[in-house]
């Protein structure tokens, strides 16, 4: 789950959630796209002061 999720860029397409800031990615896509969650992780940290 990530607060603020909506900021993140997302080109591969694995967040969900329809709530005005927080998104998730459901464990299942997060087991089989481990690079494309950690390319979101990186995404997140880089804009930690802006999730604030």
């Amino acid at each position: 789950m990530f607060h603020k999720g909506v900021l993140l860029d997302d080109p591969e397409g694995l967040l969900t959630g329809s709530g005005r800031y927080v998104r998730e990615v459901s464990p299942t896509t997060a087991a089989l796209r481990p690079d494309a969650v950690s390319a979101l992780l990186r995404d997140a940290f880089a804009r930690r002061t802006d999730l604030l």
